[in-house]
């Protein structure tokens, strides 16, 4: 039986997840799992083995970095409910300015997408905009395309969301070096996108659309009745800060271990009469 081109098997699997997504309107985990079941019996192997090794691919992926994930997202949900990811927006408000108010909200998308979530991000940070807009009473695209450059650049590059996360795994690169790395490449790239977005904000004369129904605009918190802007941060800080710790310990070490066996090959070498 004649093979299908891996490339061909792999178009085939990302349209089957963006149809039932998008035309089926069918629950994202069923469709990644009916996509996944696709790719396995298009690709080469026993038909016996075709939709077991599915499920035992995924349970490896799952304990390789699912706690990880449910951590996260347990961190940052606390974030959201304690008011902290609030604090660190109007930290980057009252560090900036409300002349670069969209580079404040890019700055917070970008830290907050770290633990967050990128979709809980836009829709916290959203109402922001629309509140800045109506201060202002321009830059509303600008505003919602700073928050959309700054926060889907570190969930797409940089753990432990769970794109970056399982691309370390699977790649075998340290989670270290994955945020390390992947910090450095999002810092270009979100400056980037703000760049774009003043372009498009002046090209394009998008009006902000009131909400819908009895919905109404949610009443901010008050600072008093936030917490600090250390707290705030340490949830973001401290584990890159320990995993980042760790990978630097660890390669110091390995660098020491390789010189260390390098003198004692030189040494042993001496003794035997090699130069």
């Amino acid at each position: 039986m004649c093979s299908l081109h891996p490339l061909i098997i792999l178009v085939i699997g990302m349209l089957t997840v963006i149809l039932m997504i998008t035309v089926l309107k069918m629950n994202a985990f069923i469709a990644l799992i009916t996509s996944a079941i696709v790719v396995s019996l298009l690709a080469p192997g026993d038909l016996d083995t075709k939709i077991s090794r599915v499920a035992t691919e995924f349970g490896g992926t799952a304990a390789g970095i699912g706690i990880v994930i449910a951590l996260a997202v347990v961190v940052g949900r606390c974030m959201m409910d304690s008011g902290a990811a609030d604090r660190i927006v109007r930290g980057f408000l009252s560090l900036l300015g409300e002349k670069r108010s969209s580079t404040a909200l890019m700055a917070s998308g970008f830290v907050l997408s770290i633990p967050v979530f990128f979709d809980t991000v836009f829709y916290l940070l959203i109402p922001l905009a629309r509140s800045m807009h109506r201060r202002t009473k321009k830059h509303y695209l600008k505003y919602v395309m700073a928050i959309t450059a700054g926060g889907i650049v570190t969930h797409s590059l940089v753990p432990p969301t769970p794109g970056p996360l399982i691309m370390a795994e699977n790649l075998g690169i340290d989670i270290g070096v994955m945020i390390m790395v992947g910090a450095l490449v999002a810092l270009p790239a979100a400056a980037v996108g703000m760049f774009f977005s003043g372009y498009a904000d002046r090209r394009m004369n998008i009006q902000m659309r009131p909400l819908g129904g009895e919905v109404s605009e949610p009443e901010p918190l008050e600072d008093h009745q936030l917490p600090g802007l250390l707290i705030s941060l340490l949830p973001i800080i401290l584990p890159v800060l320990l995993v980042s710790t760790n990978t630097i310990v660890h390669t110091i070490a390995k660098g020491v271990a390789e010189d260390s066996s390098l003198e004692h090959f030189k040494i042993l070498c001496s003794h035997l009469g090699f130069s």
